[in-house]
């Protein structure tokens, strides 16, 4: 059996934020994406490296409502969750709160 997935404390802020807010919209739709998240990492734990990179080196799950995302590394102890992200954002947005590096622009 694999691991428990492995949440940072990032992680843990962004799905209480999250979940929030998705409740204060309508009640119930956070708990719509516990289940949808829960769900997803299940499938993780099974397939690790099933959800493409993203930025080295976190791999990026799109949940079942295409507006989130799930950042994570699949590690030696487990999978790791780094984020929870609204992927309406910029890319640059994302980079920053996972602590990356912005990409250079690419010369035309």
């Amino acid at each position: 059996m694999t691991p428990e997935p492995i949440w940072t404390a990032r992680a843990e802020a962004d799905l209480i934020f999250v979940f929030s807010c998705l409740e204060e919209v309508g009640e119930g739709s956070g708990v719509v994406l516990l289940e949808m998240i829960d769900s997803s990492l299940r499938l993780l734990r099974v397939m690790p490296e099933m959800a493409p990179l993203w930025a080295e080196p976190y791999r990026r799950l799109v949940l079942k409502n295409p507006r989130f995302g799930l950042f994570y590394t699949p590690e030696t102890r487990g999978l790791v969750v780094h984020a929870v992200c609204d992927l309406r954002q910029d890319r640059e947005t994302i980079l920053r709160h996972l602590r990356l590096p912005l990409e250079k622009p690419r010369p035309d």
